[in-house]
């Protein structure tokens, strides 16, 4: 276990750090009834929807005035706010809120920090007194991080006492540890998907799914193709590329648990890729060519490309 994540004793209630104890037990159980459950998931579909449509929506208003866009930020902005709506029931991407702005900064932030190489982690000895200040930055900005999710628990709460409050399907009783890793690495995910095979990815849509009617949920089955474009992204640019504890690699391989977590995570990946590839055309700003693209990647708990991807978009 990395230093960093004993910052405000984080290792001792994380889901991903902690052993097998009641609390775990009692964690994995709200994240299985609360979050992954297939009836959760079904009931928040309206929800990745929605979300869909804007990321659309935005987009779309830079094609017509033909911009080039940051794919990345673009998806970690659906993301987010898919993510912060089904727990919080509100958007922590809106370029208008402050608060919005502030989580960006903090999880960037945190990504960075937990990514940097630290001497305590490969001698035990310098733990305690933290030579890189990793853990004591990590503690920074995981209380920033847990004040702001205090205010919005607060806020919730004031509203639910209120009369005219409508009940919603968020989940407040889950905390950063749900999300962790999650919105890097679909971010990586996807952008790199951007790369692969567009023209044969269009030919399948094309033939499986009328433009008229979106693609649902439950359509994705019938495109195949698209499917083994995100496994051989997953193979070849692993979005973080080390191990957690007492968990094993499968090299050169696809695999995942026929799981709550697995459904949850596909339903949001294939579906913004397939709007992203079958309602626009994409080239990259500066009329350069996939080749010479900067494909080197930095530090951070989640890998990220060193130069953000630019591409302009035309609508089809």
């Amino acid at each position: 276990m990395i230093d960093a994540i004993r910052a405000c004793q984080h290792h001792e209630v994380g889901l991903t750090w902690i052993p097998v104890s009641p609390l775990w037990r009692t964690l994995r159980k709200v994240c299985n009834t609360h979050v992954f459950a297939s009836m959760k998931l079904d009931a928040t579909q309206y929800l990745r929807r929605n979300k869909i449509q804007e990321l659309i929506a935005n987009v779309g208003e830079s094609c017509h005035k033909g911009e080039a866009i940051k794919i990345g930020q673009a998806v970690f902005d659906t993301t987010i706010n898919l993510l912060s709506n089904t727990i919080f029931s509100a958007d922590l991407a809106d370029p208008n809120s402050s608060s919005a702005q502030e989580f960006r900064k903090i999880v960037c932030d945190i990504m960075v920090e937990a990514g940097k190489p630290n001497l305590a982690d490969y001698f035990p000895l310098l733990k305690k007194i933290d030579p890189k200040g990793v853990r004591r930055w990590m503690t920074v900005h995981f209380n920033k991080l847990l004040n702001l999710f205090g205010n919005m628990f607060d806020e919730s709460r004031q509203s639910r006492q209120s009369q005219d409050y409508s009940v919603s399907n968020d989940v407040l009783d889950t905390l950063f540890d749900i999300i962790e890793g999650g919105i890097e690495k679909l971010n990586k995910i996807i952008v790199t998907n951007l790369l692969l095979v567009l023209l044969k990815a269009k030919k399948e849509l094309d033939e499986a799914i009328d433009k008229e009617n979106p693609v649902e949920e439950s359509g994705i089955n019938r495109l195949p193709y698209l499917q083994s474009i995100i496994k051989e992204t997953f193979r070849m640019h692993p979005a973080v590329p080390l191990l957690l504890r007492h968990q094993q690699a499968l090299m050169l391989t696809f695999a995942l648990d026929d799981g709550y977590a697995q459904d949850c995570f596909y339903r949001m990946l294939h579906l913004i890729l397939r709007y992203l590839i079958n309602c626009f055309d994409w080239k990259l700003e500066g009329e350069i060519s996939p080749n010479e693209m900067n494909m080197k990647e930095k530090y951070g708990i989640a890998v990220q490309m060193v130069e953000p991807l630019l591409a302009i978009l035309i609508l089809v």
